[in-house]
């Protein structure tokens, strides 16, 4: 199994990347700046993704079982997370976990909401974690 962490320099992601690592798990951390990615523990890949370039969508999931999705507080518009959910979806069958925030599913004003209802119509097998 190999999960891809999103957000993976962020202040949730590196701490989980590790924390997954050092149990032993394959982690794909992903991120826009591949020399920013080392991290401590295990062996971890680092790959280029970024949400504003879909042609690093598909190299980043390639042969992914699961993935951590953080919602990249510097993009604004959901928009490029969505069309990331329909590479996700187009790559088949995988969990998604989606790290959201508490309310966010009752307040249609950020962009979390916008993304937790593309998720959910995707039909992928996902977890919204709010936080």
């Amino acid at each position: 199994m190999k999960i891809l962490v999103t957000g993976a320099r962020g202040v949730v992601g590196r701490p989980l990347t590790e924390l997954l690592a050092a149990r032993g798990e394959h982690v794909r951390a992903a991120g826009r700046n591949l020399s920013a990615l080392g991290h401590s523990a295990g062996a971890v890949e680092p790959v280029l993704m970024d949400f504003r370039d879909p042609e690093t969508f598909a190299p980043a999931l390639a042969g992914v079982d699961r993935v951590f999705l953080s919602y990249p507080m510097d993009l604004g518009d959901p928009a490029p997370v969505e069309r990331f959910l329909e590479s996700v979806k187009a790559a088949g069958e995988r969990l998604l976990v989606f790290h959201s925030f508490a309310g966010a599913d009752k307040n249609a004003f950020p962009p979390h909401y916008r993304i937790e209802r593309a998720i959910e119509k995707s039909g992928i097998p996902h977890t919204i974690l709010r936080t």
